[in-house]
């Protein structure tokens, strides 16, 4: 089981995302102000060290989402999938 400290940086990086994707959220719309609150707790404590692969991937997510909506609030986002990049090398 994961320490307390751990599952808490978890739930942050979770809340963060499901603001940040509209796709998740019940509005159709993001919340960015959560998604850049959640980011900004994460970055304060340092990110989530010792992640797993997968976390490690949400957390470069989220990231990269609020960064693009800082330089560009008005933007549209969307998924686009592929297998490299930051996102590719989680082991199966």
């Amino acid at each position: 089981m994961q320490d307390s400290e751990a599952q808490d940086s978890l739930a942050t990086l979770l809340r963060g995302l499901r603001a940040a994707c509209p796709a998740v959220s019940p509005s159709g719309r993001a919340d960015w102000p959560g998604a850049e609150g959640a980011y900004n707790d994460l970055a304060a404590a340092g990110g989530l060290a010792g992640a797993d692969c997968e976390v490690s991937n949400g957390y470069l997510l989220l990231e990269q989402l609020v960064t693009a909506y800082r330089s560009s609030p008005g933007a549209d986002f969307y998924v686009e999938t592929g297998t490299d990049g930051s996102y590719s090398g989680c082991a199966p």
